[in-house]
């Protein structure tokens, strides 16, 4: 049986408890014109990086649900592209959000 270890349980009430303070912000300033928002959390220790990758490998990846990039820089900016903005970076975990669509 796999058991958590206490920094990862911290970790993840860290990032919970960020994204609930946004959006709590969010819907109670309504920023951006918008008041309503959708997530995407980023362990960049689960990011697969490999330079030799190909755009229909990473797209392949995407689709199945795999974290998958030619390098770090490549992966925010495809993040960037798709409507995602950075929200919080904390200890390997990156959290994004955009508008809902």
């Amino acid at each position: 049986m796999k058991t958590i270890k206490p920094i990862s349980l911290s970790l993840a009430l860290c990032v919970l408890g960020l994204v609930a303070f946004m959006l709590a912000k969010d819907a109670a300033f309504g920023s951006y014109g918008s008041s309503r928002w959708e997530y995407s959390i980023l362990d960049v220790g689960d990011l697969v990086i490999d330079e030799s990758l190909t755009e229909a490998e990473i797209r392949e990846a995407e689709r199945r649900g795999v974290e998958k990039a030619r390098n770090l820089e490549d992966k925010l900016n495809r993040m960037g592209n798709d409507g995602w903005e950075l929200a919080v970076y904390t200890s390997g975990t990156i959290v994004f959000k955009r508008p809902s669509r």
